[in-house]
């Protein structure tokens, strides 16, 4: 009988020092929570866990502080073991949600967000994670609905309203979006995030001034062109829909021949008005621009923009039709058709442009020896690059490029290339520090292009010639609130074509 009054006082006494040990853990893992002391945290909690397999509360803090940590598997097995014992526990399908918007599995985190708000009709929390989620998903209709409805239950809180404002911000309708986060701010003015996002808009909406100083150097066989070029474009996004740009050139070039004879300079301006209707995945454009100078239209045409993504395939085709005077030292323009597309797969990227169009009428011949006529040439021109990133921070992209491009005569006023085959190695960096930026380009090429000359007999006869040339570009810049400036320069070279830019530019926003 002693023994076994001895035996129940000593486990009494080793349960109660037991408990004593648990309790002490847990609130030294509370307090390290609160100091943000992760890991320590993590140990005490651990320690609970080995005293009591079972507690809930335990297995609650370690999975919000593994999530808090940056280790998501971690979290979700203690939000596991929660959840096995019962399928019911929101604490813990919100846990699952968290884990599985950071590792951008959204199509679970839809599942177990939607399982939640059943279980919890009349609490916000679970809505947001919802709306987070099917957002994040490229779902911003969907998102839209489930905020709403979460304001039906509570209109009070600044997370909601916000939450709209960014969908819409998304849906391109930043007009829209400001209106939602006003009203956020209003319930909540302290909250930084939410101004900082509300800034973010109204710079959308804002009028934008940019402007470029660009020297230029051409050098050609015959002759060498220095030119200084101004350009300013102002701009207005006007509500939800459309943006108005109104752009301004202005070219002073010298253009010096070799045997100086016909040495000219002269001066050129450009004007053009640029209106689009903006939805979320349709951009459609209608421009127009005139000369003075040169007393004749410049430009004008239609563009459509159209954009979507898939998971993590996004996709981007820009459509144009029109107009463009291209060299005016000759006053010569083309009316061309051009089709832009670019994919996008996690880091690889494809691109490919094509274009054809008719030139103005001028002097054209097909072989050197024939008379010269006046006619409209056509052309056309490809061109294909694939490229793969590197290194997100800083990004580095390594590609190849292929580029084809023909003309049927030949002339004396433009650049008339026949058969131009191009491929060649592709290379580019961009790295930003703070407000700072540094953006740098390569490109190499190989390749020919036809040309005609008499053989034997006086028979025209057909040839190539390299083509080989390379590119470099370096850009450096600085972003600060409402300023932008940037500078940077960029060569080109082959045996036959050269040239040099140097620019200074600035955006300001007001």
């Amino acid at each position: 009988m002693k023994t076994t009054l001895f035996v129940f006082f000593l486990l009494v006494a080793l349960n109660s020092v037991a408990q004593e040990s648990e309790e002490a853990y847990r609130k030294a893992g509370y307090e390290a929570m609160k100091a943000g002391k992760l890991q320590k945290a993590i140990n005490n909690y651990s320690a609970v866990l080995e005293i009591d397999p079972d507690d809930y509360d335990a297995r609650l803090a370690l999975g919000r502080l593994h999530y808090r940590n940056g280790s998501c598997d971690s979290a979700k097995y203690y939000y596991g073991l929660i959840y096995k014992n019962d399928s019911t526990d929101v604490e813990a399908l919100n846990g699952f949600v968290k884990c599985f918007i950071r590792q951008g599995n959204m199509e679970k985190a839809i599942r177990y967000a939607q399982k939640a708000v059943k279980l919890m009709p009349e609490h916000v929390p679970e809505y947001l994670l919802l709306a987070k989620a099917y957002g994040y998903n490229g779902k911003m209709d969907e998102a839209i609905k489930i905020y709403r409805k979460a304001n039906k239950v509570d209109n009070t809180y600044s997370q909601v309203w916000a939450g709209l404002g960014k969908m819409y911000y998304w849906k391109s309708k930043p007009a829209t979006a400001e209106k939602y986060y006003e009203k956020a701010l209003e319930l909540d003015p302290g909250n930084k995030t939410i101004q900082e996002k509300y800034e973010e808009v109204q710079d959308v909406l804002k009028y934008r001034l940019k402007g470029r100083y660009q020297y230029v150097q051409e050098i050609e066989e015959t002759y060498r062109i220095d030119a200084l070029v101004q350009r300013y474009t102002v701009r207005k996004r006007v509500g939800d829909d459309f943006q108005l740009s109104l752009n301004f050139l202005l070219d002073y070039s010298d253009r010096d021949f070799e045997n100086d004879v016909a040495d000219t300079t002269r001066w050129f301006d450009n004007t053009w008005l640029k209106a689009t209707w903006i939805s979320e995945h349709h951009n459609a454009s209608i421009y127009v621009g005139a000369s003075s100078s040169d007393e004749q239209l410049t430009t004008y045409g239609l563009s459509w923009k159209f954009n979507t993504k898939i998971g993590d395939l996004s996709i981007e085709n820009t459509f144009d039709g029109g107009y463009n005077y291209f060299y005016y030292w000759n006053q010569v323009g083309r009316k061309s058709l051009s089709n832009d597309l670019k994919i996008k797969y996690e880091s690889i990227a494809l691109n490919i442009s094509a274009e054809t169009g008719t030139v103005d009428e001028k002097p054209v011949h097909k072989y050197p020896s024939e008379a010269l006529k006046q006619n409209n040439n056509p052309y056309i021109s490809y061109s294909a690059r694939l490229s793969w990133q590197l290194l997100d921070a800083p990004k580095v992209k390594l590609g190849v490029s292929h580029s084809y491009y023909d003309y049927k005569y030949i002339s004396a006023d433009y650049y008339t290339p026949n058969d131009r085959r191009l491929t060649g190695p592709y290379a580019s960096f961009y790295k930003a520090v703070d407000e700072f930026y540094f953006y740098g380009t390569y490109t190499y090429n190989v390749g020919s292009e036809k040309y005609y000359y008499l053989g034997d007999g006086s028979e025209e006869k057909s040839g190539s010639i390299e083509a080989d040339n390379w590119s470099a570009s370096a850009e450096m810049g600085y972003n600060w609130n409402d300023f932008a400036l940037s500078a940077g320069a960029s060569r080109f070279y082959n045996p036959y074509y050269q040239n040099f830019t140097a620019f200074i530019s600035f955006t300001r926003a007001f």
